[in-house]
């Protein structure tokens, strides 16, 4: 150990960031010249589990988070089962920072979230209440995930995405009871752009997710990547996913004619609503240069080689 103790802080530090935040912290004991080091790791995870052990770490990270001495935090990930300290509003801004939030139950995380300038990337899984104040601004979130959220009303993911101007990176799994439609509509009246946006991954399980699809696509124009994806989790609630495209396009997006590089589409039923989308992309995106097409696995043989009928039919419609 004396021989570790001897190596730079620098090297010590790369160390500590293998391990769980929990064991980096821990050293502390092992003598004086470790006491502190752990407060400067730029990358953080907490994870509460339930009842005495939840209790500690929020009063721990309440009480130390603060303190911290790294100049920038990097990465602050939170996984709990309630509740959640009060760090946003605690700690300095700080270049650079990510939150990962992943609730087990409904929780409504501070308002100061959403008026981070620092902000540069936020996920937020499962029962997360995204309730965004009226005077909402990340002006340096770049990368949003938005996974099974609630969303407190119609306006809530529209207040949010207005919120970040320059949001290059959006990943949307909306919930099937969820405001997401509404929400679109409104956000759509004020006229918003994705002048930045260059990745939209979206999950097909919601009945409007393809006007939701089509609705980004038209004011992207900067889009380089696009995924459409079905969650295991949701393959037997959500067995036929309605593709609705018709009728809501009257020119062909500008992504696809002058961005559009990667095309991605996995868990596809083999629908000619879902063939005729895909087509409609592949014949339009001039400058793509990769497209994945994979369907859902089959059940029987018959299946099986209608769905390599359909490969075959919609290689011919790749520029």
């Amino acid at each position: 150990m004396d021989k570790i103790s001897r190596l730079p802080d620098e090297l010590l530090l790369k160390v500590l960031l293998f391990l769980p935040t929990k064991v980096a912290v821990s050293t502390s004991i092992l003598s004086k010249r470790w006491e502190f080091l752990w407060m400067w790791l730029s990358k953080l995870v907490y994870v509460y589990y339930s009842a005495p052990e939840q209790w500690t770490l929020r009063r721990f990270i309440k009480l130390n988070l603060p303190l911290h001495k790294a100049q920038v935090i990097e990465s602050l990930r939170l996984k709990f089962i309630g509740g959640y300290p009060e760090l946003i509003k605690q700690k300095k801004s700080d270049c650079g920072l990510s939150l990962q939030f992943l609730a087990a139950c409904r929780v409504k995380l501070p308002s100061s979230l959403y008026t981070c300038r620092s902000l540069v990337a936020l996920t937020l899984i499962k029962d997360i209440l995204v309730d965004v104040p009226r005077l909402a601004c990340l002006p340096s979130l770049k990368r949003l995930i938005l996974q099974r959220v609630a969303y407190k009303d119609k306006n809530s993911l529209g207040k949010l995405l207005s919120s970040c101007p320059i949001l290059e990176d959006l990943v949307l799994e909306p919930n099937v009871i969820d405001y997401i439609n509404e929400a679109f509509n409104a956000l759509y009246r004020d006229g918003i752009v994705f002048n930045q946006l260059q990745h939209l991954k979206i999950c097909s399980c919601d009945s409007v997710w393809s006007k939701l699809l089509l609705r980004i696509l038209k004011d992207s124009p900067n889009l380089r990547e696009l995924e459409v994806y079905l969650n295991d989790k949701h393959r037997d609630s959500c067995a036929d996913p309605s593709v609705c495209w018709e009728n809501q396009l009257d020119c062909v997006p500008p992504c696809l004619l002058s961005s559009l590089e990667t095309f991605k589409w996995t868990g596809i039923n083999g629908s000619q609503k879902e063939i005729d989308l895909i087509k409609y992309v592949l014949r339009n995106a001039i400058r793509l240069k990769a497209a994945t097409i994979l369907f859902r696995p089959s059940n029987t043989a018959d299946e099986d080689q209608h769905n390599k009928m359909l490969m075959h039919d919609l290689s011919h419609s790749f520029r």
